[in-house]
């Protein structure tokens, strides 16, 4: 059962939309939503939609780098986070995200644009 979005493509679209109101203006209902969507379409969708995911997408996941599994499992904590309002204990014994940082100023780009919130990964903010 389906509203409005009814394939991979549709929902990468509504991700594509998501990210341009994120980078826009900063409001946590749009983060919320850039980050479900996300999620979803990474671990939900392209999963199971078989006619229209991209041709070897599994074995291109298993080979990517290090850092891009890290931002995957990233965006899982923060979709799972916010979602389910916390992490079960499954979802938090794996989790990498270890702080949400509110919007803040911290570099030029927050300086030209505004604050913007954060997240500490491992050793890395």
């Amino acid at each position: 059962m389906k509203v409005g979005i009814e394939t991979v493509h549709e929902l990468r679209e509504k991700l594509k939309f998501e990210r341009q109101r994120v980078t826009q203006s900063y409001h946590p209902y749009d983060f919320f939503n850039f980050v479900v969507t996300a999620w979803h379409l990474h671990h939900d969708w392209i999963k199971n939609d078989k006619q229209n995911r991209p041709n070897l997408f599994n074995k291109k996941v298993n080979q990517a780098p290090p850092q891009m599994k890290e931002l995957v499992n990233a965006t899982r904590d923060l979709a799972n986070g916010s979602k389910h309002f916390r992490l079960d204990k499954p979802s938090d014994e794996k989790k990498v995200v270890t702080e949400v940082h509110k919007p803040e100023i911290r570099d030029h780009f927050t300086y030209v644009f505004g604050p913007q919130p954060g997240i500490s990964v491992a050793n890395a903010y």
